[in-house]
Parts: C-alpha cells; structure tokens; sequence
C-alpha cells in the first residue's frame, strides 16, 4: 500500500496521500519491516527524517483539501515523529546487536546450531 503512494508522491504533492503514509507506517510498522525494510528506509529519507520540514511543505495542501483539515495534518507529524523514533532506535538496536556479533562471535547463535561445537 505505501510503495505506490510514494511512487505518486514523486508526481504530485497531496494532503491525502502523506496522510495515509503517515497512518500506514504507524499502524503497520512491523508488518511492512517483515515484509521490506527498505521501504521504511525510503519513508524514513522522504518524509521523517525531517518531518518538520515535510509537514511545512504539505501545510498548504491540507489547508486546501477538502476533507482533510490542518488538525490531520498535526496527526500526520504525530505519526512521522512516531514512525522517525520506532525506525531510529531499530537502527540502534540493529547496530548494537552487529557490534556485539562482532565483539563475541559465540553469541551469535550461528556456532551453537553446528554439532560438536557446544
């Protein structure tokens, strides 16, 4: 559902479609980080990376929409921090997890699944 309101976004720019981007990586974050992570990577760069800035750009369209108002843009940014906060600390998490990988091989699981090495 997201890849290809972003595939618009590049030709257009439309209250409705950040908001549904906005609802679709808060409600369905884990599915989509199952299913392809580098469609949260694309989300993260396009609008929350710097959503302060994305929610200035969209303040005119949500002005002009007609049925969404600037309230739902508000519940927009409310979401992409949401979504900038929950995709940052994976990364962290992510990068601290190859870091202990790296530091202590044994407890990465990969030797303690091969037989006669435990």
């Amino acid at each position: 559902m997201v890849k290809p309101k972003i595939n618009t976004l590049s030709n257009r720019v439309v209250a409705r479609d950040l908001y549904n981007i906005a609802f679709i990586l808060n409600n369905y974050y884990e599915r989509i980080k199952k299913s392809n992570e580098n469609l949260l990577r694309t989300c993260y760069d396009l609008f929350a990376k710097d959503a302060v800035n994305t929610i200035i750009d969209y303040e005119d369209c949500f002005a002009e929409d007609k049925i969404l108002d600037i309230e739902d843009l508000f519940l927009a940014a409310q979401r992409l921090e949401r979504f900038k906060k929950t995709y940052e600390t994976d990364i962290e998490l992510s990068k601290k997890k190859d870091s202990d990988i790296e530091k202590n091989p044994k407890n990465s699981g990969y030797i303690d699944n091969v037989p006669g090495f435990q």
